[in-house]
């Protein structure tokens, strides 16, 4: 019973923090999953939900380390313009019925000058996104 009254809880909770959400959600925060990760997903224009290959695949799709044909790892560093580079390491490992993978991106945005309410430069910052990742997929028969 009282697992039943905390799960009413929380739905009811997630349900209140959700109306307080913006119109637009995404606009600002977590940009950094709107990158592209690697050369092979940007050339099928990330429509890699169900096309395995490389490690990449579980941030678009986490089930899909189920249906990779085997173990593998994947390193891959972007630039970009304005010397923002983004990183990211991913493991996928296979071992019968289960799967699991582990990853970790990392974006840098380079030095921007930072400004007074004038517009005069009064020094630089450094802005980083870093973003873990663990997924875990069972083949359940029944």
């Amino acid at each position: 019973m009282k697992k039943k009254i905390f799960l009413v809880i929380l739905f009811i909770f997630a349900i209140v923090l959700n109306s307080f959400a913006s119109d637009d959600p995404g606009k600002y925060g977590f940009q950094i999953l709107k990158i592209g990760l690697s050369a092979r997903n940007a050339g099928k224009a990330d429509a890699v939900i169900a096309s395995p290959g490389d490690a990449t695949i579980f941030w678009s799709n986490p089930a899909a380390v189920q249906i990779s044909p085997s173990s593998n790892f994947c390193f891959n560093h972007n630039s970009y313009i304005f010397d923002n580079n983004i990183e990211n390491a991913s493991l996928i490992v296979r071992n019968g019925k289960s799967s699991w993978g582990l990853g970790l991106t990392y974006l840098d945005y380079g030095m921007i000058d930072k400004t007074d309410a004038q517009g005069d430069t009064i020094g630089e910052f450094h802005p980083l996104d870093i973003v873990s990742s663990f997924t875990m997929s069972a083949l359940h028969q029944s």
